[in-house]
């Protein structure tokens, strides 16, 4: 569970597959409509974000009819994974919702970064489009016969396996709680009473505004943050500790403080 496969990722711009660089070509696109969204109308954003989409497309497809790309098919575990970054995408842009809407022209270019991120994941999953150059080539037409079968890869002991699978888990519980406090917390900011009522007798403050809220919401609210500020850096020390010191490969072609060493000698 939650092995790492290195020669399924890129170690530079070289060995990234060609939609993989579209993707990032993509959300620098993104970043530069976010610098000049408050200029454009949410409209011509649309328009932009769906040429650039098709025109992407377009170029997908012209490339791998050329390279005679076959689709390797997919298997239930790929879909329910598909089906899940689905959700978890939902959940994520869905936690500003509250307060911003998608259509806001200050944020569409966001949420059409986060929808980037999202449908490439689920593309992936579907083994639509791959990140490195060398996995897609290896289905493709006039490699099929000729790529050699890669050697196979020495086991990985079961208690790293078993520590880099604890570790996802809790990262993903330190990330689900940061999104669902986003969530209680504009929520309740949206709700928000502008004055005390006899319920609503907690203090809000975003920016300078202040809003009343009940003391069940301030409590929610303050239990997701505090989990929040302490999972964050304590996944981060983790994660420094688990991949450089004891050696547990949590990120692909990055080596352990060992690892290094070795290269140097």
């Amino acid at each position: 569970m939650f092995g790492i496969d290195e020669s399924k990722y890129p170690r530079n711009w070289k060995e990234m597959s060609f939609d993989f660089k579209l993707f990032f070509v993509y959300h620098g696109c993104m970043m530069l409509l976010l610098a000049t969204s408050a200029l454009l109308p949410v409209f011509f954003q649309i328009a932009c974000v769906s040429v650039l989409l098709l025109t992407f497309l377009a170029l997908s497809v012209k490339r791998r009819i050329r390279m005679q790309w076959h689709w390797p098919g997919t298997g239930v575990r790929n879909v329910l994974g598909a089906i899940f970054s689905v959700a978890l995408g939902v959940f994520f842009l869905g936690s500003v919702t509250p307060r911003v809407s998608p259509l806001d022209p200050r944020l569409f270019p966001w949420f059409a970064a986060g929808g980037g991120i999202v449908l490439f994941w689920i593309l992936y999953q579907l083994k639509l489009v791959f990140f490195s150059e060398k996995d897609f080539l290896s289905h493709c037409g006039e490699r099929i016969a000729t790529e050699p079968k890669p050697a196979t890869a020495p086991t990985e002991p079961t208690w790293k396996r078993f520590l880099r699978s604890a570790f996802y888990v809790y990262f993903f519980a330190v990330w689900t709680a940061g999104v669902t406090f986003f969530w209680k917390y504009n929520i309740a900011f949206r709700d928000g009473s502008p004055e005390p009522t006899p319920t609503q007798t907690e203090t809000l403050v975003d920016h300078g505004n202040t809003v009343y809220i009940t003391a069940e919401e301030k409590r929610v609210v303050s239990i997701l943050e505090k989990s929040m500020f302490v999972g964050i850096p304590s996944a981060l020390l983790l994660a420094t500790l688990l991949q450089f010191v004891v050696g547990v490969k949590l990120f692909p072609h990055v080596p352990s403080l060992r690892g290094r060493r070795r290269q140097v000698t």
